[in-house]
């Protein structure tokens, strides 16, 4: 995840979490968690790309404006 302003908010956990089923194919999850720090704004940028080799990268993405007041 990319933060605008890490004095805002602060990544806590990224952790991939395999789906329940053992099917080839079947998609797993990703889970992310902040903490705020303090009030202000900031952004959070996920990007999700195929990480094998050929695969597609910047396949789309996630832009979140958090505000703490």
């Amino acid at each position: 995840a990319y933060i605008s302003n890490e004095s805002i908010l602060k990544q806590t956990l990224h952790k991939f979490v395999p789906p329940e089923d053992n099917n080839m194919g079947s998609a797993g999850k990703e889970e992310w968690e902040f903490n705020t720090l303090k009030n202000g704004t900031s952004n959070i940028k996920l990007q999700y790309s195929r990480p094998w080799e050929g695969g597609e990268k910047g396949e789309w993405s996630l832009n979140i404006t958090v505000v703490v007041d």
